[in-house]
This record gives structure tokens, C-alpha cells and sequence, in this order.
């Protein structure tokens, strides 16, 4: 079996998406999003994506924070070195695909967000 880096998410957008051009004009849009683990104890995590054109303008545009969102991505580890100097590591989930849920799928209210504020 081969390796494969593939992500499924289901979760809640915490921030309003950011779209912008990068400085060599490439549309892109990020936000984070609230996943509930599976564990009783009702933890989440806050996740944040990344998404590229052309999927970057639709996200930016049709989903707010709120919204509960599927994506499929992959993970990706970024090292950069900051304006302080410093080495630094970001590890994101860049989607491929994205799609909005109805909330009456869920039943219940976006407590992900409220666990982020």
C-alpha cells in the first residue's frame, strides 16, 4: 500500500474567511475551523485552512463564520523564518474540495465556535 496524504474534515468556521492576493497575485483564502474529537469529553480543535484558487474566491465569498463546512485536503508543514529571525513551523490543511452543511443536520447549536470566543 502506498503512502498518501489525505484529509476529511467536518466542522464549524470560526472567523470570517480571509481572501487575498499573495505578492505574486495568486488569489487565496484562510480560515480556522472547530472539530470536535471524538472523545466524550467533548474537546475540540481548531484547525486552520488554507484554500487556493480557484476554490479560494468561492470560499471567501459563500461561507461565513458560522457555517459548518466539509473539506477534503491534505496536510502541509510550512518552515519559514520570521521577521524576528526566528525559525518557525506552521502546519496547515490545504482543501481541494469544500462544501457547506445544512445546520438541521446537526441538531444542535455551533458550540464549537462558542468554545473558540
Amino acid at each position: 500500500m502506498s503512502d498518501i496524504n489525505e484529509v476529511h474534515l467536518t466542522g464549524v468556521i470560526l472567523k470570517e474567511p480571509n481572501l487575498r492576493r499573495t505578492r505574486s497575485e495568486n488569489m487565496m483564502c484562510s480560515f480556522q475551523i472547530g472539530v470536535k474529537r471524538k472523545e466524550p469529553s467533548r474537546s475540540r480543535d481548531f484547525l486552520d485552512i488554507v484554500v487556493w484558487e480557484p476554490l479560494a474566491s468561492e470560499a471567501g465569498n459563500a461561507y461565513h463564520a458560522g457555517d459548518r463546512v466539509r473539506i477534503r485536503g491534505r496536510l502541509q508543514k510550512t518552515n519559514y523564518v520570521g521577521s524576528d529571525g526566528r525559525k518557525r513551523v506552521t502546519t496547515q490543511i490545504v482543501a481541494e474540495q469544500m462544501e457547506g452543511l445544512p445546520q438541521e443536520l446537526f441538531g444542535e447549536q455551533n458550540d464549537a465556535m462558542e468554545s473558540a470566543a
